[in-house]
């Protein structure tokens, strides 16, 4: 099995990756979800007791394989995002590993809208006097009318 590091990832990432058994975790999440039936990563993780992080990636490479297939998607409790269900086998209709996540936007990129200057936190700081609530509550306000501009 290949490792998991990227390219760019440090020397003791690339150290750690060899040192993941891929085909134990495989064989564990394949056992799971032929004898319990589909579950998202978080699920497997605690069922298998494995890393999210190397169960996922597993999952990922599963999928490649036809081995797995995304099954559906369900809310998360933890984050109210979407996670994947996985299930054994290939996937029924065809589409292989083509089916994917929605691309959801991460980094400064996430949320748009138009950063605050100085002088507008100034102005809600002074609204606001010497209490913090008042100046969160006029902020929090800030951010929603902003978002639904």
């Amino acid at each position: 099995m290949e490792t998991q590091a990227r390219a760019t990832d440090p020397m003791t990432s690339k150290l750690a990756a060899v040192n993941v058994n891929t085909a134990s975790c495989d064989r564990d999440i394949l056992n799971y979800l032929s004898e319990n039936g589909p579950a998202n990563t978080y699920v497997l993780s605690q069922m298998i007791e494995r890393k999210e992080t190397t169960v996922s990636s597993a999952c990922s490479r599963l999928c490649r394989e036809d081995k797995i297939h995304q099954h559906s998607t369900a809310e998360s409790s933890e984050t109210g995002c979407d996670r994947i269900v996985w299930a054994f086998g290939p996937d029924p209709s065809g589409c292989g590993s083509e089916r994917k996540m929605p691309v959801r936007q991460t980094g400064h990129n996430k949320v748009k809208f138009k950063p605050f200057t100085e002088a507008e936190i100034e102005v809600m700081g002074k609204a606001a006097g010497k209490y913090i609530d008042i100046f969160t509550t006029l902020l929090n306000c800030e951010i929603e009318r902003r978002l639904n501009a």
